[in-house]
Protein backbone atom coordinates (compact mmCIF):
# COMPACT_ATOMS: atom_id res chain seq x y z
CA UNK A 1 0.00 0.00 0.00
CA UNK A 2 3.03 2.33 0.65
CA UNK A 3 4.08 1.57 -2.46
CA UNK A 4 1.24 2.09 -4.21
CA UNK A 5 0.39 5.79 -2.65
CA UNK A 6 3.90 6.99 -4.11
CA UNK A 7 3.21 5.09 -7.41
CA UNK A 8 -0.22 4.77 -8.50
CA UNK A 9 0.20 2.89 -11.46
CA UNK A 10 1.65 -0.28 -9.34
CA UNK A 11 -0.59 -3.37 -10.34
CA UNK A 12 -0.20 -5.96 -7.66
CA UNK A 13 -0.44 -9.24 -9.04
CA UNK A 14 0.20 -12.61 -6.26
CA UNK A 15 0.63 -15.68 -7.47
CA UNK A 16 -0.98 -18.79 -4.94
CA UNK A 17 -1.48 -21.90 -5.23
CA UNK A 18 -5.62 -22.92 -6.11
CA UNK A 19 -6.32 -24.62 -2.87
CA UNK A 20 -5.22 -21.40 -1.41
CA UNK A 21 -6.74 -18.96 -4.14
CA UNK A 22 -9.78 -18.03 -2.51
CA UNK A 23 -7.94 -16.83 1.25
CA UNK A 24 -5.72 -15.05 -0.79
CA UNK A 25 -8.12 -13.00 -2.69
CA UNK A 26 -9.82 -12.06 0.63
CA UNK A 27 -6.80 -11.19 2.32
CA UNK A 28 -6.05 -9.07 -0.75
CA UNK A 29 -8.84 -7.59 -0.89
CA UNK A 30 -8.25 -5.96 2.57
CA UNK A 31 -5.00 -3.84 1.00
CA UNK A 32 -5.10 -0.21 0.79
CA UNK A 33 -4.78 -0.22 -3.19
CA UNK A 34 -5.90 2.16 -6.17
CA UNK A 35 -6.45 -0.59 -8.23
CA UNK A 36 -7.39 -4.63 -6.53
CA UNK A 37 -4.35 -6.69 -6.33
CA UNK A 38 -4.90 -9.91 -8.97
CA UNK A 39 -4.39 -13.41 -7.61
CA UNK A 40 -2.97 -15.79 -10.27
CA UNK A 41 -3.73 -19.50 -8.91
CA UNK A 42 -2.55 -21.58 -12.58
CA UNK A 43 0.33 -22.42 -13.97
CA UNK A 44 0.21 -20.31 -17.06
CA UNK A 45 -1.80 -17.52 -15.29
CA UNK A 46 1.47 -16.92 -13.49
CA UNK A 47 3.41 -17.76 -16.25
CA UNK A 48 1.57 -15.04 -17.85
CA UNK A 49 2.01 -12.79 -15.22
CA UNK A 50 5.70 -13.23 -14.98
CA UNK A 51 5.84 -12.50 -18.69
CA UNK A 52 4.09 -8.87 -18.16
CA UNK A 53 5.57 -8.32 -15.14
CA UNK A 54 7.98 -5.19 -14.71
CA UNK A 55 9.63 -6.15 -11.12
CA UNK A 56 8.58 -8.52 -8.21
CA UNK A 57 8.48 -9.48 -4.21
CA UNK A 58 9.26 -12.64 -4.29
CA UNK A 59 10.03 -15.43 -1.70
CA UNK A 60 13.23 -17.21 -2.01
CA UNK A 61 12.88 -20.81 -3.73
CA UNK A 62 12.41 -21.64 -7.47
CA UNK A 63 10.22 -18.91 -8.26
CA UNK A 64 13.60 -16.69 -8.59
CA UNK A 65 14.53 -18.64 -11.17
CA UNK A 66 11.27 -18.88 -12.96
CA UNK A 67 11.50 -14.80 -12.61
CA UNK A 68 14.59 -14.64 -14.18
CA UNK A 69 13.64 -16.74 -17.11
CA UNK A 70 11.26 -14.60 -17.47
CA UNK A 71 13.77 -11.03 -17.34
CA UNK A 72 11.84 -9.99 -14.11
CA UNK A 73 13.63 -8.15 -11.76
CA UNK A 74 13.19 -8.51 -8.23
CA UNK A 75 13.49 -8.32 -4.26
CA UNK A 76 13.93 -11.74 -2.85
CA UNK A 77 12.43 -11.71 0.95
CA UNK A 78 12.65 -14.69 3.15
CA UNK A 79 11.52 -15.71 6.85
CA UNK A 80 11.16 -18.58 8.92
CA UNK A 81 10.70 -19.42 12.40
CA UNK A 82 12.88 -17.46 14.33
CA UNK A 83 14.60 -20.46 16.51
CA UNK A 84 14.67 -22.51 13.33
CA UNK A 85 16.17 -19.19 11.49
CA UNK A 86 18.38 -19.39 14.59
CA UNK A 87 19.79 -23.01 14.20
CA UNK A 88 19.96 -22.43 10.18
CA UNK A 89 22.99 -19.82 10.60
CA UNK A 90 24.95 -21.56 12.57
CA UNK A 91 24.85 -25.30 10.59
CA UNK A 92 24.78 -23.08 7.30
CA UNK A 93 27.53 -21.09 5.37
CA UNK A 94 26.02 -19.74 2.59
CA UNK A 95 26.39 -15.66 1.89
CA UNK A 96 22.77 -16.17 0.21
CA UNK A 97 19.98 -17.59 0.43
CA UNK A 98 18.24 -17.20 -3.56
CA UNK A 99 19.36 -19.55 -6.25
CA UNK A 100 20.30 -16.89 -7.99
CA UNK A 101 22.70 -14.99 -5.93
CA UNK A 102 24.11 -18.17 -4.88
CA UNK A 103 24.89 -19.46 -8.60
CA UNK A 104 26.54 -15.93 -8.90
CA UNK A 105 28.06 -16.02 -5.53
CA UNK A 106 27.20 -12.33 -5.37
CA UNK A 107 24.08 -10.37 -4.59
CA UNK A 108 22.65 -9.61 -8.00
CA UNK A 109 19.34 -9.49 -6.35
CA UNK A 110 18.39 -7.93 -2.92
CA UNK A 111 17.83 -9.85 0.11
CA UNK A 112 15.79 -8.89 3.13
CA UNK A 113 16.21 -11.63 5.34
CA UNK A 114 14.51 -12.18 9.07
CA UNK A 115 14.16 -8.98 11.03
CA UNK A 116 15.24 -6.82 7.53
CA UNK A 117 11.98 -8.40 5.89
CA UNK A 118 9.75 -5.38 6.83
CA UNK A 119 7.33 -3.51 4.96
CA UNK A 120 9.97 -0.81 5.81
CA UNK A 121 12.40 -2.12 4.20
CA UNK A 122 10.89 -3.62 1.19
CA UNK A 123 9.68 -0.25 0.46
CA UNK A 124 13.25 1.06 0.72
CA UNK A 125 14.58 -1.89 -1.66
CA UNK A 126 11.93 -2.08 -3.87
CA UNK A 127 11.86 1.98 -5.14
CA UNK A 128 15.07 2.29 -6.48
CA UNK A 129 14.03 -0.51 -8.89
CA UNK A 130 10.42 1.24 -9.49
CA UNK A 131 12.00 4.52 -10.23
CA UNK A 132 15.16 3.58 -12.41
CA UNK A 133 15.16 1.68 -15.21
CA UNK A 134 19.05 1.09 -15.30
CA UNK A 135 18.75 -1.01 -12.42
CA UNK A 136 16.41 -2.87 -14.06
CA UNK A 137 18.41 -3.41 -16.60
CA UNK A 138 21.46 -3.84 -14.89
CA UNK A 139 19.53 -6.70 -12.42
CA UNK A 140 18.26 -8.06 -15.89
CA UNK A 141 21.74 -9.05 -17.31
CA UNK A 142 22.68 -10.21 -14.23
CA UNK A 143 19.90 -12.95 -14.17
CA UNK A 144 20.80 -13.78 -17.70
CA UNK A 145 24.11 -14.63 -16.62
CA UNK A 146 23.45 -16.10 -13.64
CA UNK A 147 20.91 -18.41 -16.31
CA UNK A 148 23.71 -19.08 -18.38
CA UNK A 149 25.93 -20.81 -15.53
CA UNK A 150 22.92 -22.51 -14.61
CA UNK A 151 23.02 -24.16 -18.28
CA UNK A 152 26.72 -24.92 -17.37
CA UNK A 153 29.06 -25.34 -20.49
CA UNK A 154 27.37 -26.44 -23.96
CA UNK A 155 31.08 -28.61 -23.94
CA UNK A 156 30.89 -30.41 -20.63
CA UNK A 157 26.93 -31.51 -20.74
CA UNK A 158 27.88 -34.72 -18.37
CA UNK A 159 29.43 -33.02 -15.34
CA UNK A 160 27.00 -33.31 -12.58
CA UNK A 161 26.58 -29.54 -11.47
CA UNK A 162 25.24 -29.27 -15.05
CA UNK A 163 23.17 -31.86 -15.09
CA UNK A 164 21.66 -30.72 -11.42
CA UNK A 165 21.19 -27.13 -12.81
CA UNK A 166 19.43 -28.49 -16.31
CA UNK A 167 16.96 -30.02 -13.83
CA UNK A 168 16.18 -27.23 -12.10
CA UNK A 169 15.71 -24.90 -15.15
CA UNK A 170 13.66 -27.89 -16.74
CA UNK A 171 11.59 -27.83 -13.19
CA UNK A 172 11.48 -24.01 -13.24
CA UNK A 173 9.83 -23.82 -17.23
CA UNK A 174 7.57 -26.85 -16.41
CA UNK A 175 6.19 -25.35 -13.60
CA UNK A 176 6.02 -21.78 -15.94
CA UNK A 177 4.53 -24.01 -19.12
CA UNK A 178 1.89 -26.44 -17.39
CA UNK A 179 -1.50 -25.67 -17.33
Amino acid sequence: ARLAQRHPKLRVVVPAIRAEADRVRAIAAGWALPQPAVVVATAVERRDAFAAGDLALAASGTVTLELARQSVPMVVVYRINPLTYSIARRLVTVRHVSLVNLVMDREIVPELIQDKATPDDMVRTLTPLIERADLRDAQRADLAEALSRLRGPADDPARPSARAARVVLDLASRRLESA
